[in-house]
């Protein structure tokens, strides 16, 4: 697997990897195993304006990877429980959770590329006045009881179709995607698409919102095998 900007020919098959909320450490301490493969993820933090001069010092070294550093909003309220999804109500969120949040990354010489919904919850009047700040808006693809994850069509973006909502897949413990994975990836291959994977923390337990480093090794061993690309949420264009 290799970043995008190592390709010698155009847009190729790939993956697009992210990690949510400001598990710093876990992040920091795994930086290896994805350059190891090559992978450029996007790490969506929230509450940027509340971290220290150490925790800055991580994200800047994860930045100097070459990874994408987005917003996963200002204080990480969602569009539906706090908001209710309420139209009426656009202007409020983004005061409180998209404007704050974007000046925050400014304030710290980071662009504000791309934003993450809090529990990927979200709304068509709320993205459309997101996208005004951000050049990209990721959700979550959430799947019903009997539909495999690899035929959900809003996990996997399509190369020049100029869509700027994404909606990633989970990888965490919880999500228990983990046997449909390999069908998901051959037909990202297949049909020259993006799929679509996101996690919290990196850590070897069994909490429900982390992803074994060996399991995350194995995802990309598997994407590897595939001469799958590294997309930042950035790049999906």
């Amino acid at each position: 697997m290799l970043p995008t900007d190592e390709s010698s020919t155009g847009p190729k098959a790939g993956i697009c990897l992210s990690f949510d909320d400001d598990h710093l450490s876990s992040w920091r301490d795994h930086r290896q195993l994805l350059n190891d493969f090559g992978v450029r993820a996007t790490f969506f933090v929230r509450g940027l304006d509340r971290f220290d001069n150490a925790e800055l010092a991580v994200l800047q070294g994860l930045a100097a990877d070459g990874h994408e550093i987005g917003s996963h909003s200002y204080r990480h309220r969602s569009v539906t429980r706090h908001y209710g999804g309420d139209p009426a109500r656009v202007a409020e969120y983004l005061e409180a959770e998209v404007l704050p949040a974007a000046a925050a990354m400014r304030n710290l010489g980071l662009e504000a590329g791309s934003f993450a919904y809090p529990y990927g919850h979200h709304a068509p009047e709320y993205d459309q006045a997101v996208l005004e700040h951000f050049g990209h808006v990721r959700s979550i693809a959430y799947r019903r009881r009997y539909l495999a994850p690899h035929r959900l069509r809003t996990i996997f973006h399509r190369h020049g179709s100029g869509e700027r909502l994404h909606h990633a897949l989970g990888i965490d413990n919880v999500f228990s995607n983990d046997s449909f994975m390999a069908a998901a990836m051959r037909k990202a291959e297949a049909q020259q698409m993006v799929l679509s994977l996101f996690g919290h923390r990196i850590a070897e337990n069994n909490e429900d919102y982390s992803v074994r480093p060996s399991r995350l090794r194995s995802l990309l061993e598997l994407a590897a095998s595939m001469h799958l690309r590294s997309y930042k949420v950035c790049e999906l264009i």
